[in-house]
């Protein structure tokens, strides 16, 4: 049943049936591609909503009405969603809307007004303690050097790895802060340490050296 799926999901569905031209077999695929952690509707549940829309005027029953009673939008109500993002910034609104006990929409709403977005988190490298220092004394020996020489940057060997483990990864999508500015967040990643495989490339100049890969 479409009415399973919140407004948000179910208005995707529209515009994902609407991009595959009412194919709805085009539609499943559209929608698992473009939205592969959400819960995947059929072909049936596309039609559904489509004619719900045609013939009612809306994309389905609001969730609201299978139990969870209406949210009223109260200034209470605005500062406890507030200060929950305040009190952990990474929280979810499906999580405050079941502490809150009210529908995912509202949360969505009163984020929205405030002007607050889901940023993405970003992975980083972690650094110990030890490192800061040699990596400040090698940006001031860069800047010296492209001062004296200013094609230096580009006698420069440019590398980057991957390490692949066995131990999963970390999700960014389905990571976020929400924030009224981009707080440009980081996660640290330290699977390095125990990695399985290692994937090393280099650039210099135009030229690209590698893939090359170890255990």
């Amino acid at each position: 049943m479409a009415n399973r799926f919140d407004f948000v999901e179910r208005r995707d569905m529209h515009f994902i049936y609407g991009l595959a031209d009412g194919n709805a077999r085009e539609a499943v695929r559209l929608y698992a591609e473009r939205y592969p952690n959400r819960v995947q509707p059929n072909r049936a549940q596309f039609v559904n909503i489509h004619r719900n829309l045609g013939e009612h005027g809306t994309l389905g029953r609001n969730p609201d009405v299978t139990g969870r009673p209406r949210t009223r939008r109260t200034v209470e109500f605005e500062e406890a969603v507030l200060n929950r993002i305040e009190e952990n910034p990474s929280t979810s609104t499906r999580a405050i809307a079941h502490e809150l006990d009210c529908s995912n929409m509202s949360v969505w709403q009163v984020l929205n007004d405030e002007g607050m977005h889901p940023f993405h988190l970003q992975k980083v490298q972690g650094l110990s303690h030890n490192d800061y220092a040699p990596r400040v004394e090698t940006c001031q020996w860069f800047l010296q050097q492209c001062q004296a020489e200013p094609d230096f940057a580009s006698l420069l060997m440019h590398t980057d790895e991957c390490c692949f483990t066995r131990d999963g990864y970390f999700n960014v999508h389905n990571s976020h802060v929400w924030s009224e500015n981009n707080p440009h967040a980081t996660h640290v990643d330290s699977s390095q340490h125990k990695f399985s495989i290692n994937i090393w490339a280099d650039i210099i100049g135009d030229h690209l050296i590698g893939p090359w890969g170890h255990k």
